[in-house]
């Protein structure tokens, strides 16, 4: 058979969202499969399936939460710019820049394609052969792109011996966990940030830790078949409330245990419990009065209302519970909402969601070892909810390499800095995923604003109904337009949508769209004053939310300008069309 003419064996990636479906078939066309010429031995043509790999990749990888405030086009088009780097990357061996986290979910999923493949293909030496050259592709591809981070920060601090996460590792080990990390601490200005660092070289797409199933902390492992306490006696009939609140209450009697010497019941997770924070750190520790007034009234807003939810869910359940069954819910702990609010902040913090790959189940636990690995927007691990299957054991796979030393970092998720602050604490600079929320603004949408943008939504490729409405940091205004002027004047619309040939971005009405502007950026002026820069602050709890809020603050400003410039060229823009329509009628 003829160079180039071999036998093909086609690779889907599935897509669910419909938005991330446009934005793939914007670049890769209908057909989201990629085809392998198993029998051509030309790197080239593995090269040339590879960049196609990487393509439907960078597209399935797109999350909704990106598209806040953008339009199709604009993901399109840093996905093309994405491809355009990686072909000349592999036809000139160009330098490139440090990738993104998208960039990196990308490569994450081509390598777990590929390994899916070479799984597939056992028996098959031609096939085998060549999903492994695909994959060193990638793998170069993740080394080369990480290069310019590589050995960063914290190589550079000082560490230190963290004796309780170094329990919980040798814990971890003696029930069938495997790391090829290992933790230490580390000093940051004025606090000290704990952190996992490679004991040796690892490659993109190997496993850095594995952590089986029974070593996890979750409601089957905990409630469900540790030992028995009356807390989890009663939490078995409890279940179906979900996970988090029962890890919740679990968790909360179990440091309570711990802190009076009373922790038999609980002693099987000792080394895990001990190693877990004392007191909260998210925005649940902070004052909402001190975060509106360094980063304004909205995120502080959202904060009274995080908190009460909190609550609510707290006094649904408690003193309730300690009056009825108070050998299992003691008022030491659990008439002490303080308590609870901690164990909350812990298992909000530090529990993420994993599926079982085949129940596709998905559970909330703490995984032992890996807690610890603190988020990055050049992660090296971005992929990693999936558990082994037949195992379910936890596995951290890399889609970027390490050297010996280098802290190794997760993606929490493509998270806004308004997310990071609430639910971890902190915020980051150059987020590429910040936006600025505009509910203050539209407010909440009534039915008739919602069925209009539903209408929208199936005249145009873009789901308007995911509210809020947000300014992206970068991209067009079309889509927040749209959607602003539709929740505006939602009877207009249903008018224009008779139009011929109408799109939900053309503008029909330009003195309304006048006025529609005007009103923005009369209320984007006020939100960006709103926020300080507080450069006064010498109170040290107010001190530690403007640190904490500082790139929030930065970014939201940022954004906010880059809006009012566009939004001030459009009214000039539209000004003037209304006064030639003017003079032209007289």
């Amino acid at each position: 058979m003829a160079p180039g003419r071999g036998l093909g064996i086609s690779i889907a990636i599935p897509i669910d969202d419909v938005e991330c479906a446009s934005v793939a078939r914007a670049i890769a066309g209908a057909s989201l499969e990629v085809e392998f010429l198993v029998d051509d031995p030309r790197a080239s043509t593995v090269v040339a399936s590879t960049r196609r790999l990487m393509t439907l990749a960078r597209a399935a990888s797109v999350r909704w939460s990106e598209l806040r405030g953008r339009t199709i086009e604009d993901v399109a088009l840093e996905i093309r710019a994405g491809d355009a780097r990686f072909e000349r990357w592999t036809r000139d061996a160009e330098a490139v820049e440090q990738a993104s986290t998208a960039e990196q979910a990308a490569i994450g999923l081509a390598l777990r394609t590929l390994a899916d493949a070479i799984a597939g293909a056992v028996g098959d030496g031609d096939a085998v052969r060549t999903f492994t050259r695909a994959r060193e592709v990638v793998r170069a591809w993740a080394w080369a792109v990480s290069e310019t981070v590589r050995g960063k920060g914290a190589t550079e601090r000082g560490a230190r011996r963290d004796d309780a996460c170094e329990d919980m590792f040798t814990w971890a080990v003696a029930r069938g966990g495997t790391f090829k990390c290992a933790p230490c601490a580390c000093e940051v200005g004025s606090s000290v940030m704990r952190e996992v660092r490679a004991v040796e070289r690892v490659e993109a797409g190997e496993c850095v830790a594995r952590v089986p199933w029974d070593a996890l902390l979750g409601v089957e492992q905990t409630v469900e078949t540790s030992s028995p306490s009356p807390t989890s006696e009663i939490l078995k009939q409890l279940t179906r409330m979900g996970d988090q609140i029962i890890m919740v209450i679990w968790l909360t009697a179990a440091l309570d245990a711990f802190e009076c010497g009373d922790a038999s019941a609980y002693e099987e997770w000792a080394p895990a419990l001990r190693a877990l924070p004392t007191r909260a750190s998210s925005s649940l520790a902070w004052n909402a009065d001190d975060l509106g007034a360094v980063a304004g009234e909205d995120l502080a807003n959202r904060l009274r209302e995080y908190r009460r939810s909190v609550k609510v869910q707290y006094d649904a359940l408690f003193p309730a519970l300690c009056e009825q069954v108070p050998e299992a819910f003691p008022a030491r702990a659990f008439g002490d909402y303080a308590k609870f609010e901690r164990a909350y902040d812990i298992w909000t913090s530090y529990a993420m969601k994993v599926q079982d790959p085949d129940s596709l189940q998905i559970r909330e636990v703490i995984v032992p070892g890996v807690f610890l690995c603190n988020h990055s927007l050049s992660a090296h691990s971005v992929r990693y909810t999936s558990l082994e299957r037949g195992t379910k054991a936890f596995r951290l796979e890399l889609s970027r390499g390490c050297v010996e030393g280098e802290a190794i970092t997760i993606s929490y998720g493509r998270l806004d800095n308004a997310d990071l602050l609430m639910f971890y604490g902190f915020s980051l600079e150059n987020n590429p995923y910040d936006r600025v929320s505009l509910h203050s603004i539209t407010g909440d949408a009534n039915e008739t604003q919602l069925e209009a943008l539903r209408h929208a939504s199936n005249a145009c490729e873009h789901d308007l109904t995911r509210l809020p409405v947000c300014l992206a940091r970068d991209g067009s205004l079309d889509r927040v337009l749209a959607q602003i002027r539709i929740l505006y004047a939602p009877q207009q619309f249903m008018q224009w949508c008779e139009l011929d040939e109408y799109h939900p971005f053309v503008v029909v009405d330009f003195e309304l769209e006048h006025e529609i502007l005007q009103r923005l950026v009369e209320r984007l002026r006020a939100m960006r004053d709103e926020i300080h820069t507080c450069d006064d602050i010498n109170t040290p709890d107010l001190t530690q939310v403007a640190s904490a809020s500082y790139w929030y603050r930065h970014e939201q400003m940022r954004i906010m300008e880059s809006a009012i410039t566009r939004m001030e060229s459009l009214l000039h823009e539209y000004a003037t069309r209304v006064r030639k329509r003017n003079r032209n009628q007289h």
